[in-house]
């Protein structure tokens, strides 16, 4: 039972941990746009691996939130049919839709963690700021796995409380 607790901590921690990382890449990717855009008008010139580096913090940035996003409900939603469902039934299409999106979830989170397993053996690095290209890779497994978090808490919840107990 300890054991249970300890992995409901971490699933709760790690969401908003992906938060705080998207956060600070927000501010990272604010500064570098204005650094790039003041440099440009001051020097003429552009901060070459402005363009790298951007990348990568909007990955964490889009990536690193989705889990946490999810859970609170924050992604865009169209109600108009599913309002009309009972409570019971609008849980039975929850169930259905959080097992799908589990079955969908992981098989990207697969795909991208054998994706950046092979980047991480082949050694490549980014062409202009010579970092290697793996961290960059595992950060999108991170995300998906972010995201798998809050799916898989709905289909316990559900699965514990049952599909006729609890709507929205």
């Amino acid at each position: 039972m300890q054991a249970v607790r300890k992995i409901a901590k971490l699933f709760t921690v790690l969401p908003l941990l992906g938060r705080n990382v998207a956060i600070v890449s927000l501010l990272v990717c604010s500064i570098l746009v204005f650094l790039e855009s003041l440099v440009r008008k001051l020097v003429g010139v552009s901060i070459i691996i402005t363009t790298e580096l951007g990348n990568i913090t909007m990955i964490c940035l889009v990536g690193l939130s989705l889990g946490w996003i999810y859970e609170q409900k924050g992604h865009l939603r169209v109600t108009v049919a599913v309002d009309r469902l009972s409570a019971r039934y609008l849980r039975i299409l929850e169930f259905a839709q959080s097992i799908l999106s589990a079955c969908f979830v992981s098989y990207a989170l697969f795909l991208w963690a054998k994706m950046a397993l092979r980047v991480y053996q082949s050694k490549r690095f980014l062409v202009l700021s010579g970092m290697p290209e793996w961290p960059v890779m595992f950060a999108g497994v991170l995300a998906w796995f972010l995201l798998l978090i809050p799916i898989l808490k709905e289909i316990v919840e559900v699965s514990r409380l049952g599909l006729g107990k609890r709507g929205r």
